[in-house]
């Protein structure tokens, strides 16, 4: 099939949804979907449209219940993405507005973590680990999230962070944050976050 863009086109990522497939974009966010709501997508009854005008930088998304989590096109700002329960139309928030200047670098990767706690990780171009205690509960497009708390994390030792992801603990009760870690050294090593609150 072919997207005609009315800007530039360069894809970034896709994920799945209720509705068909999303597509960001670095002129916005698409949906492609068949032409009838119950039907599989194929070469005759593809159908692509246009849902927002974010514009997505190239960063995976993350999914955190109805949401879409991704990463705007300059790499500062986080965005949500969610169709209303009411219009079916797509639209969202800009979720770490009051805490852009953490990401004054730029977000090169995000991961999210459902147990204990909802967050939202976010690593920086500078190697900075962000979390957003995030929640969003209404489907409607109009009412902010629940919550959306922004943290830093500071790492000791001159270390950094390669890269990161979210699996489960080994306890099997919760999910836990893994980060491959780098020194001055050039040695890299795996540090597993504890889980939030739990008892020592």
């Amino acid at each position: 099939a072919t997207m005609n863009f009315d800007e530039i086109g360069t894809i970034y990522w896709f994920s799945p949804d209720t509705n068909g497939l999303l597509v960001g974009t670095l002129g916005g966010e698409w949906l492609i979907s068949s032409s009838s709501n119950d039907d599989g997508i194929t070469p005759t009854n593809i159908r692509v449209r246009k849902v927002s005008r974010f514009a997505s930088g190239n960063v995976d998304p993350v999914r955190t219940g109805i949401a879409l989590i991704y990463v705007q096109r300059y790499g500062r700002r986080v965005m949500e993405l969610i169709a209303d329960a009411y219009s079916g139309k797509y639209g969202g928030h800009h979720i770490n507005e009051h805490a852009k200047h953490l990401a004054a670098s730029g977000i090169k990767e995000l991961a999210y973590q459902e147990e204990t706690v909802p967050v939202v990780w976010a690593l920086t171009n500078g190697g900075t680990l962000l979390g957003c205690t995030y929640r969003r509960i209404s489907r409607f497009i109009t009412e902010p999230p629940t919550f959306a708390a922004w943290h830093q994390h500071a790492l000791g030792d001159g270390a950094t962070i390669n890269s990161m992801c979210v699996a489960p603990a080994i306890d099997n009760l919760s999910d836990a944050l893994y980060l491959d870690m780098k020194d001055d050294s050039s040695e890299h090593w795996v540090e597993i976050v504890r889980p939030l609150f739990e008892d020592v």
